[in-house]
């Protein structure tokens, strides 16, 4: 954690015992069996162990199955719709800003029918947390929308939160197990529950919760569809979101230790905060939990969305680093398989300098084990051969793989800070413009462009930054146009405003780059059709 962090307050919501329920189709949300025991070991492991959490400053509500088919605990610990929201909003009112809020959701995940038609259309779908009372046609789900609405109220009160969904949307089945059998169950159904409900929520009017996600898409920058990244909420600005799994895969839960199961998320999640403390950020986290579940479960990708920078349970940022994940690796062909391709804009001969896992600094060449470069490219992921060894480290599942030369189409754009002589004497252009100059030193994806640099013959420009009359950052294209559309406004002098404007810019980098993309490998069945 960071030394500046304020208070830790806990949401842990566990649900293994789903009372009698019947879906249209004949299909019901069965009994789980690890999500009651996958709260009370982040409750245990991680909450009183390592953060030594008050207890006073954790809420939790569980249904745990018993043969007489009621949960074992009092009904006022249950997970209805109803207890949820009122847990939520009574932890956002326990903290103060500059607290940490940290939330943990074990159990199914469901589908229904939309009460947000103005963005999801007259037949869109909700995606939901299932609460344990489901079979009750006069229950309600706890829908995206208005998880949205609970999150955003407490970054608007200055909580620093990071949620975690150990649920899935589609549900399916599985192979090699079975519930019955102790050893795989999914935590979903490949349905969309299409029950009367009522249509009122307890979060929030619809329209003002309609009103929030318009919010959190705007203060996010981005203009989205409902449905990206984790599938759950807009990008998330202001909070972390860890999901299980893709929109499209299976949250699974998997007897790891014998028969008792725990969710493939929260198990690893444990696992990988061995060495919890200062500089872990949300974007190393995330990537040694997908090595970890990816070693067992190729099928099941976990999630992570927001600010991946921040440190784990702080509220210090780290310098990104743009990395891909070791996903194995082959002694015998002294090789190693990376989690990027040529989706990631990567060709034949790109060059890796490998890290071991947990490595904190990636700009340290000391602490370098390997260099690798690319010779089997495919769409997500490649092999990269060892070329060079720098110590006799082991490399190992989730070691870090940073880009060195990418020896594909230009990853890096050149930006120009244009100093206006047309502005008044009020607006202090001069330390804005510093502020950007500064943030782009640490960005790998930019470079500034010097005034004698354009004036060469290969004088390169992608972007320029200037100030407007009213003291809001501006980029323009390499004509001096102004880029529209970026939104919100970033006031040059606010806290983080440069830094916002340098993600911008990185982000019409990338997206620029993926125009550009081509498959130019000439064996593959994709060959000029990308």
């Amino acid at each position: 954690m960071s030394g500046n962090a304020g208070d830790l307050f806990a949401l842990l919501i566990g649900i293994d015992c789903y009372l009698p329920n019947r879906l249209p189709g004949g299909y019901c949300y069965p009994d789980l069996g690890g999500c009651v025991r996958d709260v009370d070991n982040v409750h245990r492991e991680l909450l009183q162990r390592r953060l030594n959490i008050a207890g006073d400053n954790v809420i939790k509500l569980t249904s745990t199955a018993s043969v007489r088919g009621q949960p074992l605990e009092p009904e006022d610990q249950w997970p209805t719709y109803e207890n949820m929201v009122a847990a939520f909003k009574r932890i956002a009112d326990m903290a103060g800003p500059g607290d940490q809020v940290y939330i943990h959701y074990a159990g199914h995940g469901g589908r229904t029918n939309t009460i947000d038609r103005l963005h999801k259309g007259e037949h869109g779908i909700d995606e939901a947390l299932v609460p344990m009372n489901i079979g009750n046609s006069k229950a309600r789900y706890l829908r995206d929308i208005e998880l949205a609405g609970l999150l955003n109220d407490m970054v608007k009160k200055g909580l620093i939160v990071t949620a975690v969904l150990d649920s899935c949307h589609s549900g399916g089945m599985v192979r090699g197990g079975s519930a019955a059998a102790g050893d795989v169950a999914v935590r979903g159904l490949g349905i969309v529950d299409t029950t009367p409900r009522p249509a009122e929520s307890l979060v929030a009017p619809i329209a003002e919760l309609i009103g929030n996600w318009d919010d959190m898409t705007q203060r996010s920058g981005t203009t989205r569809d409902l449905k990206a990244g984790s599938g759950w909420l807009p990008a998330p600005s202001g909070f972390v979101l860890l999901a299980a799994c893709r929109p499209s895969e299976s949250a699974l839960e998997y007897a790891f230790e014998g028969r008792e199961r725990n969710g493939v998320l929260t198990y690893n999640l444990l696992r990988s905060l061995d060495d919890l403390g200062p500089g872990l950020s949300y974007k190393t986290l995330h990537d040694r939990i997908v090595s970890r579940v990816h070693s067992r479960f190729r099928e099941q990708t976990p999630m992570m969305e927001g600010d991946g920078a921040r440190d784990v349970f702080g509220s210090e940022r780290a310098a990104p680093y743009y990395a891909a994940n070791v996903m194995s690796y082959d002694a015998a062909g002294n090789r190693v398989q990376l989690g990027a391709g040529q989706a990631h804009g990567l060709r034949r001969g790109a060059r890796f300098r490998i890290y071991p896992s947990g490595t904190i600094d990636l700009l340290d060449t000391g602490k370098a084990i390997a260099l690798a470069e690319i010779s089997i490219l495919e769409a997500a992921d490649s092999w990269a051969d060892i070329i060079e060894r720098f110590s006799g480290s082991m490399i190992e599942q989730g070691a870090q793989a940073v880009l060195l030369e990418p020896n594909s189409i230009d990853l890096v754009s050149r930006v120009y800070l244009h100093h206006r002589s047309d502005l008044g004497a009020g607006v202090e252009q001069g330390s804005a413009l510093k502020a950007v100059e500064e943030a782009v030193k640490e960005n790998r994806w930019l470079k500034l462009a010097s005034t004698s640099m354009l004036a060469s013959e290969d004088g390169k420009l992608d972007f320029q930054v200037a100030v407007n009359e009213n003291g809001g950052y501006e980029i323009w294209d390499p004509s001096g146009r102004k880029i529209k559309n970026l939104r919100p406004e970033l006031r040059a002098g606010e806290a983080g405003s440069a830094a916002g404007v340098v993600r911008r810019l990185e982000h019409l980098t990338k997206f620029n780059a993926a125009k550009d993309l081509r498959n130019h490998d000439p064996t593959s069945p994709l060959a000029r059709r990308l």
